[in-house]
């Protein structure tokens, strides 16, 4: 059976979600978990009295639940409000140790933007969106000390999984003292291992969590300079008064999530992909030679518009999302997609979640389809 969700006053329709990358939907063990310890509350969890205190025990239990699926010991997770601070805070941190820094092309802005303005130096993609090791090798071993390299685990428009074992062995035989960063906001309980890498960035609205929480998970040789001052809380590097709720929240999704049968929904995705393929000419899958995770779909569409065609299959109750965004009123190209080398003309992601059916699929197939038929008619 389809979802069914309000998308208008007095409108009520069947819609599918296929937009999973962006946000998933919050998982019942979260919600469950945040009542739980809401109904503790308000205490603030860094005050000395009891209360207190039973608000503090909810949050270092969600701190040693992350830890342990990290495979680090609890002191080295630091909560913050999601992906985007705790990428900021990676590449600050590390810039701010002086040397260059690296960054792969594909990188989510917020790791790209911040790198940039500390002149960072992009390592280059191939076609399909993964790391060319070869010249990481060189810029590792030219132009000077390196202070943090940050190649993200999964790319959020096509899914595509960086070598981090390969990239991981390379930072560390060519430049030991670097701090190698990686943004695993996608691929957090999908995949396993992070190739080492002493700074990890994970969130929870993508796993069925809460949107505003996330954390920097740091290996045993990191130690960054705080980015917020204040009360000193997360051990001084992160000032600010913790969240319990969101914490537990975010603890029990992602100990969900790496429960999950990943297996399911990769074999839903490759559904899609061939019924696509063979529903609509001109259709291409964007690293689809590559090692992908299991919930992303990121195709092209040859002889439409990228935004027209997501506006016509949320018309039709399918909300997708695009490789371009609007800047300005002006249509401005995937970074990703020109990265490969590849044309964002009908650019689509659907992106699959813990919760979506084989229902869902055949419907966005058939949606799809004629979307395609419409816009080139």
């Amino acid at each position: 059976m389809m979802a069914q969700m309000s998308i208008g006053a007095g409108t009520d329709r069947e819609r599918v979600y296929l937009d999973h990358a962006a946000s998933t939907a919050v998982r019942p063990e979260a919600d469950a978990a945040a009542a739980l310890v809401a109904a503790d509350g308000p205490a603030n969890p860094t005050g000395v009295h009891r209360d207190a205190q039973r608000m503090r025990a909810h949050l270092e239990a969600a701190r040693e639940a992350v830890a342990a699926l990290c495979s680090v010991a609890p002191h080295r997770v630091v909560f913050t409000s999601g992906g985007t601070e705790s990428d900021n805070f990676a590449i600050a941190a590390g810039a701010a140790r002086g040397g260059r820094v690296l960054y792969s092309a594909v990188e989510h802005p917020a790791v790209a933007v911040p790198a940039s303005r500390a002149g960072g130096e992009e390592i280059p993609v191939d076609a399909s969106g993964v790391v060319d090791l070869d010249v990481l090798d060189r810029l590792l071993e030219s132009g000077g000390a390196v202070a943090v390299v940050s190649v993200m685990a999964a790319n959020n428009e096509t899914g595509v999984v960086q070598p981090l074992d390969e990239i991981g062995a390379l930072v560390r035989a060519r430049a030991p003292h670097a701090w190698f960063h990686t943004d695993a906001v996608q691929a957090f309980t999908k995949v396993d291992g992070f190739g080492g890498a002493g700074l990890v960035s994970v969130t929870a609205h993508k796993l069925g969590g809460p949107i505003g929480t996330g954390a920097l998970v740091l290996g045993e040789a990191v130690e960054p300079e705080p980015m917020l001052h204040g009360g000193g809380q997360e051990r001084g590097m992160r000032a600010g008064t913790p969240d319990p709720v969101g914490a537990a929240a975010f603890a029990a999704a992602a100990t969900a999530s790496a429960a999950d049968d990943w297996s399911r929904v990769g074999a839903l995705r490759d559904r899609l992909e061939a019924g696509l393929l063979e529903a609509v000419d001109g259709l291409v899958v964007h690293g689809a030679d590559a090692q992908r995770l299991p919930t992303h779909c990121h195709v092209g569409v040859e002889g439409v518009m990228a935004d027209m065609l997501v506006i016509a299959c949320d018309r039709a109750g399918l909300a997708v999302s695009s490789g371009s965004s609007c800047a300005s009123g002006a249509q401005k190209a995937s970074g990703v997609l020109a990265a490969m080398g590849v044309s964002a003309e009908g650019a689509l992601r659907l992106s699959l979640g813990w919760n979506t059916t084989a229902d869902d699929v055949d419907f966005a197939l058939a949606t799809v389809a004629a979307a395609v038929k419409g816009l080139r008619g």
